[in-house]
């Protein structure tokens, strides 16, 4: 297929496999779920029509029997409840690593006859929207990670090799606009690409959003609930606001941005220090929210979301990495978007539009840090201009310089 790249979630499917009788597959529509499938099941059944789910929903025992063996793919399986418990049954008496892969565009944990028949049984991976390693098809980069475990920023802390950094930057380019949806950021017309993200929106907020969770508000007045969240992206979220602009009451749109999490088209990321609380959203993918907000994204922003999107991935594909994320923001205005904590490590990154701007962010740094004893902060700008260590706690770096 023109679209296929190798996805880094491979690794961790292929390693699950060797683990669990159950392995899930989640992520957004038109992430590339369906294709990654293909790759590493033995066997591919889509349970999202009509015969097939009939035929789930009968006799769940009869339906797996049926297909049982080795890597066999259930896609959209969260149409069907009522086969879960028979799953949970299945694996109690045939505990053979492998067995079945379980796919769906809804967070299993999100329904509670799935979330009580999975907890303890299945491995669950998430696919992200593509990576821009993913996209040039390069091996997943490990830069971050050795960030964060490094002990202070020096002088060599940056790979010297920069021969890639013009091919990354074009791909950086394309992706402010195109997202990184396999099934809709290849698409070179524009209007083609709209038209699919329109479609995804609507299936979305009327279709996939109500399995979550039992939502009556009609279509059109969720999609401007939805443009308003992309609008009030970075920002803590505001329900008074939202409420304004939709109409709705403010326990439903939270009812909502719960669902819609759920079903990965938006992240929450809570909000610390210096007594601010709350979260803010970010969409996962980018083309997604350029298309529903009502008013032009900033590139500023746009690159603010490509950055938080690159370094979370690296985190995220890699094994046995445990780490969380926060916002951190005072009442007095400090902010740095994005701290990635592991066990050992704090890492702040704070998109630039230049290295020229970093002095801007002063106040910023110092509040963050006198939150964060020991932590370290990256400035990640586009373009090529060389990495620069500020100090042993403070570097400067193109966004190609990590990738």
């Amino acid at each position: 297929m023109p679209h296929f790249r190798e996805r880094h979630a491979l690794s961790l499917i292929e390693n699950a496999l060797r683990l669990s009788p159950l392995v899930g597959l989640m992520g957004h529509r038109q992430v590339g779920k369906t294709t990654l499938l293909e790759r590493v099941g033995c066997s591919y059944h889509v349970l999202d029509t009509q015969s097939v789910r009939l035929e789930a929903e009968t006799d769940p025992h009869a339906f797996l029997a049926k297909r049982a063996g080795r890597r066999v793919v259930l896609d959209e399986c969260q149409v069907v409840p009522a086969l879960f418990p028979e799953l949970k049954e299945w694996v109690r008496t045939r505990k053979t690593p492998g067995q079945f892969i379980l796919s769906g565009s809804v967070r299993f944990s999100s329904r509670e006859a799935i979330r009580e028949s999975l907890t303890g049984r299945i491995v669950q991976v998430e696919l992200l929207p593509l990576t821009l390693s993913e996209i040039l098809e390069r091996d997943r980069s490990d830069e971050v990670r050795r960030l964060m475990r490094a002990e202070r920023f020096h002088s060599r802390i940056f790979r010297e090799d920069r021969t890639s950094w013009p091919k990354v930057a074009s791909a950086a380019e394309k992706y402010l606009s195109a997202g990184g949806l396999p099934g809709v950021c290849f698409l070179r017309d524009e209007k083609q690409r709209k038209l699919r993200l329109e479609d995804q929106v609507l299936t979305i907020l009327d279709r996939d959003l109500r399995m979550v969770r039992k939502i009556t508000v009609p279509l059109m007045d969720l999609r401007t609930l939805t443009s308003a969240l992309s609008e009030m992206q970075g920002d803590p979220l505001d329900y008074t606001e939202l409420r304004r602009k939709s109409g709705i009451s403010t326990p439903t749109i939270k009812k909502i941005i719960a669902a819609l999490e759920a079903v990965f088209v938006i992240r929450l990321i809570p909000i610390e220090g210096g007594g601010s609380r709350g979260s803010i959203v970010i969409f996962e993918d980018l083309a997604e929210r350029i298309h529903l907000s009502q008013r032009p994204i900033p590139v500023d922003e746009r690159f603010s979301h490509l950055c938080f999107h690159e370094i979370r991935s690296q985190l995220h594909y890699q094994p046995g990495a445990t780490w969380s994320l926060i916002h951190y923001r005072t009442r007095g205005g400090a902010r740095v978007p994005y701290v990635f904590r592991s066990e050992n490590s704090v890492l702040g990154v704070l998109p630039l539009e230049s290295p020229d701007d970093f002095d801007r962010y002063s106040g910023s740094i110092r509040s963050f840090f006198g939150h964060f004893a020991n932590a370290k902060l990256l400035g990640i700008y586009p373009g090529g201009r060389a990495p620069a260590i500020r100090s042993e706690r403070v570097a400067l770096a193109p966004l190609a310089a990590l990738v």
